[in-house]
Formats: C-alpha cells, structure tokens, sequence
C-alpha cells in the first residue's frame, strides 16, 4: 500500500494510521562493543607519559656558588673535590645529602642549608638520594673555550715529543714555571704561593705516574673557572710552559731571550723557544743554547750572552 506524500521505504514500525508516526523512524545500528574497546585502546596509546620534572635551581643560586669557589681560587674547586673524595667513605664516587652539606661547611663555602638541599636536588637527578660528586664538580667548574683549549693543548704539546698523549707527572712538575706567573711580576703573589698551588691542585695522572692529555685539560677547566680575564689566563698558560707569542698584555715574558753575535759582527736579541732543561750555569751551557737556536733556524751564530737577562 502506498501512502500519499511519502514514498521510500517504510519500516514496519511505522503505522501509517498513527498521526504520531507521520515522521519515519530510521534505526541506525548501534556499534559492536569490541569496536569501542578497541578505539578506547588505541587512543590510549597514542597518549605520551612525561617523565617527572626534576627539580630547578636558580640560575643566580648556581651563580653564587661559582663565585664563592673562585674566592678561593685554584684551590677552591679542586679542593672541594678532594674533600668530597676523603668524605666519600664508600669509594664509589657519591655522596649522600649530608656528606655533601658537610663538604660545603668544611671548605667554608658559606652555603645555607635550603641552598645545599636544593642543589642536591637538582644533581640527584634518580632521586636516589645520592650524586656524584666528580660529575657535580664537573657541572660547577665548566669547561674552557676554544681559545683557552688551544692554549692549554700547546703547552701539553711541549712535554709531549713522541706526540703520544701521554706524559710523565714528574716531567710536568718540573717544568712548571713560578716564577713567570703573571702574579708574582704584579707582586701580589709569590714564588712559594703559586708553586705550593700548583702543587696542591695538580691532583691527576695515574698509579704509575702518567698524565693524558684529557686528564690536562679537565685540570685547567678549573684553573680556568677561578680567571675571568682571557688576556690573563694567556699570559699565565704561555709564562708557565714556556709558550713563545701572544700579543699587548698576553705577550710572553718567561723564555729565555739572549744576545746573539753573528758571525758578521751583527748582534740581535733572539728567544729561545724550546728553553726547557737549559741549565745556564752548567759548563758549555752557551754551545748547548746555540744549537737550540740554530734548530730554529738561526745559522752564523757566534756567541750568545745571556748575562743582561734581554
């Protein structure tokens, strides 16, 4: 039976007859539980958990205690290191929360109680009540520019001759010059100071006595953060290990510089680049800085005189 004004399909819940079932009734069906589960499932995997945060320290509080260490100098970082080392009673190269707060008050860092807590914090990164303490002075010393790198590299260079990235301690002790340190000319500091330093903080190499190259440089990364000044930290480098160049305030000032007689009877003052181990008042010492000089290059050399200290 057709029905006037209305054509299609007709359900059979629909009774034409029935003024309320004017408007067809479409039955939509309704979808399977198992598709909903699976929908569910997948939108769930699609959700990325984030790991905790952990916790923030202020960048002016991380500040403060870098300045607190370069008060101290040289001694102030490796010395902290050196006392995390004799508190870490285990010998697994971490501290716990109180042996941490115990090195700052030993080294007179004056750092609050709320400050040492929240840098612990910041460096137990697991949570596991525990930090290591070289990866913490690692953080807090930082490491040097490129320039600085270079410099420091060519002064390990000097005492390197078979180029084999590795050299002995003694050899590096020995050569280490004092009395060129940029202080001492200043008079601000003295021979015996700066020797004693370099002596307390030169704390690497191995059992046997051998120093790396890394091992170096990781030493003067926290030389480097105790001096702001580059032009300093130049001359510094360059006086201590005998390393000719450098310019205005970094110019070096530590090797030795003498009176050449050429052959012709022309004299000119010429520096002694590689003056390591020259013993001056040794006999034939003058035969021994011409032939350093002629491996320079310097050809017709005479005599040389050394007693004006050019």
């Amino acid at each position: 039976m057709r029905i006037s004004g209305y054509s299609g399909h007709v359900p059979r819940s629909w009774d034409p007859e029935n003024p309320l079932h004017r408007t067809p009734r479409v039955e939509r069906p309704q979808p399977a539980l198992e598709h909903v589960i699976k929908t569910r499932e997948a939108k769930e995997k699609t959700i990325v958990k984030q790991p905790p945060k952990k916790p923030t320290v202020p960048i002016d509080l991380l500040n403060s205690f870098r300045a607190a260490l370069k008060k101290h100098g040289a001694r102030g970082i490796h010395g902290l290191g050196r006392k995390f080392k004799i508190l870490d009673s285990s010998g697994n190269r971490t501290l716990t929360a109180d042996e941490f707060a115990a090195g700052m008050q030993q080294m007179d860092l004056k750092c609050s109680s709320e400050d040492c807590q929240a840098i612990f914090a910041y460096f137990d990164q697991d949570s596991s009540g525990c930090i290591d303490y070289e990866e913490f002075i690692k953080h807090v010393k930082g490491k040097m520019d490129e320039a600085r790198q270079v410099l420091v590299k060519m002064a390990f260079a000097k005492l390197d001759r078979d180029g084999s990235g590795v050299v002995d301690k003694q050899d590096l002790v020995s050569a280490f010059d004092p009395e060129s340190h940029p202080a001492v000319g200043a008079g601000e500091r003295s021979v015996q100071d700066v020797h004693s330093e370099f002596l307390d903080t030169f704390d690497v190499g191995d059992h046997n006595g051998k120093v790396t190259l890394e091992e170096f440089v990781e030493y003067y990364n926290g030389v480097s953060a105790s001096v702001d000044d580059d032009s300093y930290f130049e001359l510094m480098i360059r006086n201590a290990w005998h390393i000719v160049g450098g310019s205005g305030q970094s110019q070096n000032t530590s090797n030795l510089r003498v009176l050449c007689t050429y052959q012709d009877g022309s004299q000119k003052i010429e520096t002694v680049i590689d003056d390591f181990g020259l013993d001056l008042h040794a006999p034939g010492a003058a035969n021994e800085v011409i032939k350093r000089l002629e491996k320079q290059g310097l050809k017709g050399i005479a005599k040389v005189d050394w007693s004006g200290k050019c």
